[in-house]
């Protein structure tokens, strides 16, 4: 049943929506798994369980990562659809979500191995984190889940899918909203606790902003040196997907 559904919504929208769907894919990034905050200092010697789980959770990102890469790829060669895309791009959400998920278990194990005297401001810290990276994976995965609804939307308009088929999809994006409202007041939640054990420092740092004053012009034809530059990095190696689709 699914899969003649996503047959279905693949050809809708190839050809009621094609030239929208075309103009999106390059609007967006999938967030990329992130590094735990605070930084905790690793003991190879503890939590060993708790690092082959992290290698295990790479392997499968990757492996999502590779897929959706190959996909998108496949799209814009006009062998694949857009809901294969959507399908690949979520599949990397799902992927990236279980990594960080692992990471921010590792760097728990870490931290209460060492006990330092801030263990439990650490701790504290380390979830609100974690909850706040799984943010940003999961508002692409309510976007998702709204790209799909709107394709069946038309579908459902054109009597082209039933009304039970265009319920589960309409479920789905319901869910995938109260996910992002779940996070986000987990999120509060957990700013609250960090609040009422005094601790400090607990948001990542902001990245240093990127200077906007333009270099200064030269008269003087700058040198050709090869000697910085570097190859291009294949698509499936990349840390984050090339383009996705915004509807």
């Amino acid at each position: 049943m699914k899969a003649k559904l996503f047959a279905v919504l693949a050809t809708a929208v190839a050809l009621v929506t094609g030239i929208v769907l075309i103009a999106g894919m390059a609007t967006a990034a999938t967030p990329p798994p992130t590094t735990p905050y605070p930084t905790v200092p690793i003991n190879t010697n503890v939590c060993k369980a708790e690092a082959i789980k992290v290698q295990q959770a790479q392997l499968a990102y990757n492996q999502a990562l590779a897929d959706y890469n190959r996909t998108l790829q496949l799209f814009n060669r006009g062998a694949a659809a857009a809901q294969d895309v959507r399908n690949a791009q979520g599949k990397v959400d799902t992927a990236a979500i279980a990594l960080n998920t692992a990471k921010y278990a590792e760097a728990t194990c870490q931290n209460n191995a060492a006990n330092p005297a801030n263990k439990d401001c650490v701790n504290l810290s380390l979830e609100l984190n974690r909850l706040i990276d799984e943010l940003a994976i999961t508002q692409d995965q309510e976007a998702i889940a709204k790209a799909n609804y709107d394709a069946a939307t038309i579908l459902f308009n054109k009597n082209a899918i039933s009304a039970q088929e265009y319920q589960q999809i309409k479920t789905a994006y319901d869910t995938a909203k109260l996910q992002t409202q779940l996070i986000q007041q987990q999120i509060t939640d957990q700013r609250a606790k960090t609040t009422a054990a005094n601790c400090k420092n607990v948001d990542r740092p902001a990245p240093p902003p990127t200077s906007t004053t333009p270099a200064p012009t030269s008269t003087t034809p700058a040198p050709t040196s090869t000697s910085t530059t570097t190859s291009p990095t294949p698509i499936t190696s990349s840390p984050i997907p090339v383009s996705t689709p915004g509807s």
